[in-house]
Parts: C-alpha cells; sequence; structure tokens
C-alpha cells in the first residue's frame, strides 16, 4: 500500500473531499470511520484508487490540533478485524505529522471481493457523500467480482448450485444474521442474488465452496476429508489401547457443536485446595478447547482429503488442522496475538454471523489465558508438513483423590 508523503496530503486536504477522501475531525467516531472504509472498500466507482480518511481534519479543511497516541492508533487498526466489516478491509493506519499538526491517515485498498458491509450494510460513496447501496448498485458490487482472484472458499464449485444447498437453513437462520433488519425489510431479490451477494453463489450459478460446507446437504460428498476425527487413547502413545473414537461429519457449524460437545463430556474434574478453599477444576479448560477446535474446523484447508484430528491422551490432547500456515501468518510468528491471515474468509465471515467467533485475531490469546488460569502449561505449536499441530497439556495441579 503506497505511503502518502506530506506534500500529497497537504494538497488533498487542500482539494477537499471527494469520492476518495474523507475528513474526520474526531478518532472517537469510530461509527462513521467504519462507515467510510467499507465505502472505500467497495470502489463503486471503480476508480481502483485507495480510498483516504483523514483524522483531525475539519470540513472548512483546518487542522483539529489532534494530539495522537498510540493507543488511538490501535483502536482505528482493529477496525479491520471485529468482524464488523466484512471482507476483512485492506488498510492501513498511521501517524502523519505536518508542519500545521498531527492527524491520522487511514489508507483503504479496493476490494475485489465486493459488496463489502458494515453490520450487514452496504455502504458507498458518490462523489463525496456517504450512502447505502441500492439493490441496483449492490447487484453492480456482486458483478464486478472477479472469480480468478478469489480465494478458494470463495470459488464455484462445478456441477453444483441451490439444489444442494439447505435453502430454508439460509433464508430463515443465516440471511437475518449476515444482513441488517432494515435492508432486509426492502429487499425484494429472490434468493439467488441475495446468494450472489454473499458470496454463497458464483456468476454461473454454481454454489460456492463457503455454501456447501456451511449450508450443504451433503458436505462430504463434495469434500471428502472434511470432518473431524477423534480418538481418546488408555495411556499416553498413539500405540495405546483406544477408549472411544468418533468421526463427526455434517456441516461446519455441526461439526463445532458435535466436537465441543465431545470434548466436554471427556474433561474430568477434581477437587484442589486454593485460598483454603476445595474447589472443582477441570483437567482442561472448555474455553481454550473451543478456541483452537474451532481453528482447526474454520481455517483449515479444505482442498485436503485429510480430516482435521484430535487424539486425546492421558497426560495432553494433540490437535492436527491440516494446511500449512497462510499468508502473513508464519511457522516462527505463529500463535503470536494480532497477527492473522485467513485462508478462509467467507467461512470465517459466516461463522462470525453465526456467533462462532467473537472477535477476529484474538482467539489463541483467549486460550493461553484460559489455560493460564486453570493451571495448564502454554500451548505448544508445531508445522509439521502440511499440518498444524497444538498440543495442550493436562492440569499441572494434581489430586486423583476425588475425581468427578
Amino acid at each position: 500500500m503506497p505511503l502518502l508523503n506530506e506534500q500529497q496530503l497537504k494538497d488533498m486536504i487542500a482539494v477537499g473531499e471527494n469520492e476518495s477522501v474523507e475528513f474526520c475531525e474526531s478518532p472517537k467516531n469510530k461509527d462513521k470511520i467504519a462507515k467510510n472504509i467499507c465505502a472505500f472498500s467497495n470502489d463503486i466507482g471503480n476508480t481502483e484508487k485507495v480510498g483516504v480518511f483523514l483524522i483531525g481534519v475539519k470540513d472548512n479543511k483546518d487542522l483539529v490540533g489532534l494530539s495522537v497516541t498510540d493507543e488511538m492508533i490501535r483502536n482505528i487498526a482493529a477496525l479491520n478485524r471485529d468482524g464488523n466489516i466484512q471482507p476483512f478491509p485492506i488498510m492501513s493506519v498511521k501517524k502523519i505529522t505536518l508542519s500545521q499538526g498531527e492527524l491520522i491517515a487511514v489508507e483503504v485498498q479496493p476490494s475485489k471481493n465486493t459488496p463489502v458491509r458494515y453490520k450487514g450494510r452496504c455502504y458507498i460513496r458518490v462523489g463525496s457523500s456517504l450512502t447505502t447501496a441500492s439493490e441496483e448498485e449492490e447487484s453492480r458490487l456482486t458483478d464486478k467480482r472477479q472469480s480468478t482472484f478469489l480465494p478458494y472458499d470463495m470459488q464455484g464449485v462445478p456441477s453444483t448450485g441451490e439444489s444442494d444447498l439447505n435453502i430454508l437453513y439460509f433464508k430463515d437462520y443465516y440471511l437475518p444474521t449476515a444482513i441488517d433488519p432494515e435492508t432486509l425489510e426492502v429487499n425484494n431479490r429472490n434468493v439467488k442474488t441475495q446468494m450472489q451477494s454473499l458470496r454463497l453463489i458464483d456468476s454461473k450459478g454454481q454454489s460456492t465452496v463457503t455454501a456447501l460446507l456451511i449450508m450443504g446437504k451433503l458436505p462430504q460428498h463434495w469434500f471428502p476429508g472434511a470432518f473431524v476425527q477423534f480418538v481418546r487413547y488408555e495411556g499416553t502413545e498413539i500405540t495405546d489401547p483406544i477408549k472411544t473414537q468418533k468421526e463427526i461429519s455434517g456441516t461446519v457449524e455441526n461439526q463445532i457443536q458435535k466436537t465441543e460437545d465431545v470434548l466436554e463430556a471427556n474433561i474430568s474434574k477434581s477437587l484442589r485446595l486454593s485460598d483454603h478453599k476445595h474447589i472443582k477444576s477441570p483437567d482442561y479448560p472448555m474455553t481454550a478447547l473451543r478456541q483452537f477446535v474451532r481453528n482447526a474446523i474454520i481455517h483449515r484447508d479444505y482442498k485436503s482429503s485429510n480430516p482435521s484430528r484430535i487424539f486425546w491422551f492421558n497426560d495432553r490432547i494433540e490437535i492436527h488442522s491440516p494446511g500449512a500456515p497462510y499468508g502473513e501468518v508464519t511457522k516462527h510468528n505463529f500463535g503470536q496475538p494480532g497477527i492473522t491471515a485467513y485462508r478462509n474468509p467467507t467461512i470465517t465471515e459466516t461463522m462470525k454471523n453465526l456467533g462462532f467467533v467473537e472477535r477476529f485475531g484474538f482467539g489463541i490469546s483467549q486460550a493461553k489465558k484460559a489455560l493460564k488460569d486453570n493451571g495448564n502449561p502454554e500451548p505448544i505449536f508445531k508445522i509439521k508438513g502440511s499440518f498444524i499441530l497444538v498440543t495442550i497439556k493436562k492440569q499441572k495441579y494434581v489430586n486423583n483423590k476425588n475425581n468427578t
């Protein structure tokens, strides 16, 4: 993304607001900032220009006299991963010091995966004005999507269509989570057009990978490896006797729910002394297991014919997810907070809408905290060929007299 120099910024401020430039006085006005990030991403005029949002500038082009802090920068940067703008915008946020004072510059790249929505509503810029896209304008945004640039989960699957999908689930359950109520109330489009707008049907009428995995009637028919294998062993080695095993299939939502039920049923609790009180404590905190399992299912490589695997030993749990680290995430920084890249952006978007993702980029941090609070060691991350392995070791507190 290009970095604006001082002269370019001065020229922008002198020209004033237009379809690619917007001013805002305060960084606290996050709703206005987010709506314009959404609009710049949509680039309804197909200008292919970077949209620039300048915070700390008045409508009359004077600087407010903002004193820019690191916290301000972090709060604005967090807008691209709080899940309210989908698909994820490509943007940069930086402090700019001019001779007249300080400001914050937010640069937004036009998206190739339009339409982009903020809280379920599609915003665009017409000249210097921000507005909600009409049905016709939203259709234009759908049409300009370029399939050659799309991630795998957005691509259409040959020989598929609406008949392979649970349309009632889409209309009655998913659609209200993805589109805001006011837009739905005036929405006269048919199901196929609605699905195309949400990246579930491609321009040829084919179901996308995401649609088949999220609301397909037979997901494993199209993706045989898209299931979870759970095995609990009697010892600490893979050669030890198997206590129980399950294969969990169905949609991504069903896999997550059923896998979490299995894990919760296998957790043991014991009494331990804390502050002179005996409290029941699980050998593994469900909060942490939930985060790691959801990551393994949502972010796995669905091109792979291998399942996601969970091996439960007497001293640890191993979670194997098909797919090497993706994008900015590498084997060197995997598991570090704030470093995110999404192999399956549309699957991630749908799971956020359905409530299975709370905030992007912070799941592993939450899991680590839950493990620490429960007395478990830090999780261990390893890259093993085309798999990511997360090992969670059993709680360090030992009291086997009162297992439940």
